[in-house]
Order: C-alpha cells, then structure tokens, then sequence
C-alpha cells in the first residue's frame, strides 16, 4: 500500500488515516505549535459563519455555539439522526466564567420633527424664559385688597410682563371684583387682566384646572388674602433654578411629635441661618413649571372640599421627585386688609388628616419625619398576613434561627392594592394586629391632630366600588404607588409571597385571568426601580447624603416565602430574590 491515504476497511468509517511516519509525525508536531501559538487559550475559536451566543443563566453565562461543543462532527456509528439530535440536546453546555465588561451606550439625543410641528403644543421652553401667569382667586376677600394685588402683579421687575388672570367661582362679590378689574384695565399697560366668573363654585381646586391651558413657562396662584410685592416672580424663578420643585411662602413641616412641628417662615426657623426648607405642602401661595399641571390631574382627588394644596405637593413627589419648598419671598410684602371668612377650619382640618392618610398609602413623602418600618410585607390576602405572623411568633431567639430572615424582621408593616376584589376589612385588621405585635405604629402629626400609622393600602383605582379598572391600569397605579411607599420607608427587608401555586377566582364572564402573578411582576419592577433610582432623602439629611453620592441608592433584601407546611423546615420556605 503506498504513502497515499489507506482506509481501514475493517470499520469502514469512510475516514482517512495516515501513515504513521518519522516524516508525518514530524509535520503533524509542528502544525500543533503553530495551532497553540496562534489560536487563543481561553475557548476553542468557532467558524467565522458559525455565530456565537452567550445566555445568561443565572448569573453564569453560557456559550451555545455549536462548534465550541464539537456538535457539528459527524455521528457516532449506528446513530441514527434523532438520536443525534437528542444528544445535542442533553449535552452539557460550555460555561463561560470570563467577567463581562458592560458596554456603555452613548448615543447623541435627537426629537421627532413633522410638518406643522409649530402649531403642537409642548412644555419646552427657553432656559431664561421667564414668562408667568399669575392666577388671583377670589371668593370673598375685600375688593380694595385684590386691586392691591394687581398692582402689584403688574409691576414685576426684571421679567417678562405677566399674564395676570382673576377666577371668582359664585362669589357674592363678584360684580365688585370685576369692577376693580375694568378700572385697571381702563388705563392700559403691557397686561391685560382676564376675568373668569362662573355661578357654579369650582372651589380651591378649579384654579390650578383652569391653570392647564396657561401658555406660559411658570405659573403663580395666590390666595385673596395673600400679598405680592415687584420682584415676586424673579425671586421664585431664582429659586427654581437652585432647586426644582413647588414653591411657596410659606408651608407646613410635619413632626413625629407636636413639639418637633415647624411651618415655614414663622414656627421653628432661624431665618438668619436658612434661605428655605423643604415642607410638607404650602398654602396662600404656590409657585410652579405650567408643565407640572399634567400630573396634578394624574390621580383623582381625594375630595373637592379641601386639601388642593397637599395633593399638589403629593403628585409632585409621587411622579416627578420633586419636593416641595418654603422660601424667602414676599415676607415683607405690605399688608392686605383682613377678611372675615377662614376656609380651613373645624371638619376641613379632620378632613385634610384623613385625605394625609390616604396619600401615605398612595406613595407620599413624608418631608422629614424618619421612617421607623425595617420590614415591609407586601400581601394579597389576609391569609399571608396570618401565616407572616405565625412565623414571626415561632421565632424563639436560638442560635439556629438566625438564619431565618422573618426572625429579625423588626418593625413590620403591611402594604396591599386595596383593590375592589380583596377583602380590604380583613386585610386592615390583619394588618393592624401584625403592626402592634412587632411595635410598627409611629405618627407624623400636625398641631392638635394626630393618626397612627400602622398599614399601608394603596387604594388601587382609588378604593372605589363597581370600577372595572383594567391591567394596564392598575398595573401602573400600583406600580407607582409601592415604588413612593418604599421610597418613602426605605425598609431593610422586603417579603413577597410565592404565588405560584395560586389562581385567583375571577367572576364568570370576567375578562382577565393570571391576576396574582401579574401583580407579583408588578412588585418586582418596583422594587427593581426602587433600588436603581437615588433616593429623594429626608431634609434633615440632605447633607449628611450628598446628591451626587451613590450612597442614595438604597439596599434592601427582598425575600419571597412560602406558606408554612407541614415537615418542611422554615429555612425551605424562604429565598433571597435577585432583582
């Protein structure tokens, strides 16, 4: 048989071998050192038309090219196709353990543009645009003090003349309001003053409603008893430009105690020290971007009979992390002749505690007030309540118990949707009785008025009856309230339980199904954004946490546990999520 390529006929494989020769051996050595020098260690290089992918499993990634694993050879002998088939589906993947480096994606920014773009309304304005309206409401304040105001609205320094517009809502006074507004009208001057007069009374809440089809960059509504002076407008937009967020005069800053209460400028503040400080809400007066005004009407109010001011500064928060200040401004305005009618007073104030409770299950800020909850537990029914609190109970304090996460869970309290399904009675007493047995209630008070806190319900399609309110929809209500719920608390711990095993029973006819594990994914993107998004901190600690610090992204483990079986250990119904 010659040099040429033998078969060995005995397999018949149909595969060449060579002839085993000092010269082949030679060859076959060298070939070998020049594949190892040229061809990188780290992996067997794949065909230039064979792509490579890598999947995350876990936290490992693995490399499924099938090149890498030897699957394009030919089969074994005696396998037919399928069966080849089947081994490349159970033959184990190629781990590749090498760290990843992220790519930063770092695209230039760029907007739409269409025929006839000028003629859409948008909110983008000039960085030194300083045009304003300023909204007076009126009710029953004195005539001689609103033309006071208008004077004084009309001669703002160092902007752009105002639009100034008067709202008087079934005010008695109305024909005398308007008077005032012609006299200063009849003189001319860079503004004209609108006046908006209706017999039905659109309450505190009407203006900043009307306030939606201002066409300028800021707006100021002031109280009829509430006094401007000339450079009003200049020093609020200075202001906005130091720290975004909702501006005022004067506001509210709530304590875990009476004594600790302040109210911006008067009650608790050295103005010789401070140039403004973060409230709770502000009232008489409320500085603004026009384009906030979308999310003033984003969630319904609680009641058209009062609190238009802390709503205001709840949505702010809520949708855009932006708070709400007190700063030097118009303090030392002249004064308005004084009125007899006080709006906020008697049921109004218990009413404005009832519509704060309310708002803390929808996701507020608390301004200042520290959060005491280390643990929160998010629940679907009142049976997760009872089985957390079996855990909690069964938790001695041995050694071999510290493991268990539930067991030093400290302070705990509740959150639910509060949804038109759910047992909302049960889930409140079941909540309020898991709260006292780990010492959970704390306050955030205003003088005289104080509620316990002690649960956390966010009100899904705002704790009304009879509303269909579909996925999307409450998917995107709980979303954002759970995500300012945590914001607010930033809890050490957050439990979820495992519904995996669930369905809930929906109505015959109903349009939806899965509903537990939606709003189980729900949870989980919240909390993922919670823990990605720099923390809107306390006032007292915006030094102590600077804003570029990444200290304020918060930490948080978050668990989700199983009901309590029996001859299962506690350690097997627990597991740490990675989100």
């Amino acid at each position: 048989m010659t040099r040429r390529a033998r078969f060995d006929a005995k397999e018949n494989t149909g595969r060449a071998r060579w002839p085993r020769t000092p010269q082949t051996l030679l060859v076959a050595l060298g070939l070998t050192l020049v594949l190892c020098i040229t061809l990188p260690w780290s992996w067997p290089a794949a065909s230039s038309s064979t792509p490579v992918v890598l999947a995350n499993v876990g936290s490992s990634k693995i490399r499924t090219s099938e090149s890498s694993t030897g699957m394009d050879r030919d089969p074994p002998r005696g396998t037919d196709r399928s069966e080849t088939e089947t081994l490349k589906a159970t033959r184990a993947p190629v781990v590749d353990e090498r760290p990843r480096r992220r790519v930063i994606v770092d695209e230039p920014a760029s907007t739409e543009t269409w025929p006839m773009m000028d003629q859409f309304y948008t909110s983008q304005f000039d960085e030194n645009d300083t045009s304003t309206t300023i909204i007076f409401n009126v009710f029953k304040g004195r005539p001689d003090a609103l033309a006071m105001q208008l004077e004084a609205a009309l001669a703002q320094e160092e902007v752009a003349p105002p639009d100034v517009w008067v709202m008087s809502f079934n005010s008695p006074q109305e024909a005398a309001f308007r008077a005032v507004v012609d006299r200063i009208n009849a003189r001319g001057g860079k503004s004209n003053v609108l006046f908006t007069a209706s017999p039905f009374n659109f309450k505190f809440h009407g203006r900043f409603l009307l306030a939606y089809m201002a066409q300028t960059k800021y707006v100021l509504v002031v109280d009829d008893d509430k006094m401007i002076d000339g450079t009003t407008v200049r020093d609020y937009i200075r202001y906005m430009k130091k720290k975004p967020g909702l501006w005022g005069n004067m506001g509210h800053l709530r304590a875990t105690t009476f004594q600790g209460y302040k109210s911006w400028p008067s009650i608790g503040y050295d103005l010789s020290v401070l140039d403004f400080a973060e409230q709770e809400y502000l009232c008489g007066m409320w500085f603004f971007e026009q384009r906030w005004l979308e999310y003033f009407m984003k969630e319904r109010m609680p009641t058209w009979a009062t609190s238009e001011d802390m709503h205001f500064s709840h949505v702010m928060r809520k949708y855009l992390n932006l708070n709400t200040y007190g700063g030097k401004v118009a303090l030392n305005s002249r004064g308005l002749p004084t009125k007899s009618h006080t709006a906020t007073v008697g049921k109004a104030l218990d009413l404005r505690e009832y519509v704060w409770d309310h708002q803390l299950g929808r996701g507020n800020k608390v301004a200042n007030v520290p959060q005491p909850i280390k643990t929160l537990v998010y629940v679907e029914r009142v049976a997760d309540i009872t089985d957390f609190e079996v855990k909690l109970r069964s938790c001695t304090g041995d050694a071999d118990q510290t493991a268990i996460p539930w067991c030093s869970a400290g302070k705990t309290a509740v959150v639910f949707r509060g949804s038109e399904e759910q047992d909302v009675q049960g889930l409140i007493k079941a909540a309020v009785r898991l709260c006292l047995a780990t010492d959970c209630e704390y306050y955030s008070v205003k003088p005289q008025i104080q509620h316990v806190i002690r649960y956390f319900n966010m009100r899904e399609g705002y704790g009304e009856k009879g509303v269909d309110v579909p996925y999307q929809t409450g998917a995107s209500d709980v979303l954002t309230s759970l995500t300012g719920i945590l914001n607010n608390l930033l809890p050490e711990m957050l439990f979820i339980p495992d519904v995996s095993e669930l369905a809930w029973k929906e109505d015959p006819g109903s349009s939806k199904r899965n509903r537990l594990a939606i709003y189980n994914n729900v949870v989980r993107l919240a909390v993922q954004i919670h823990l990605n998004t720099k923390s809107n901190v306390k006032w007292d600690d915006r030094d102590r946490v600077a804003a570029g610090s990444d200290l304020r992204y918060p930490s948080m483990k978050v668990y989700q546990w199983q009901h309590n079986r029996a001859s299962v250990p506690p350690a097997a119904l627990v597991e740490i999520l990675e989100i």
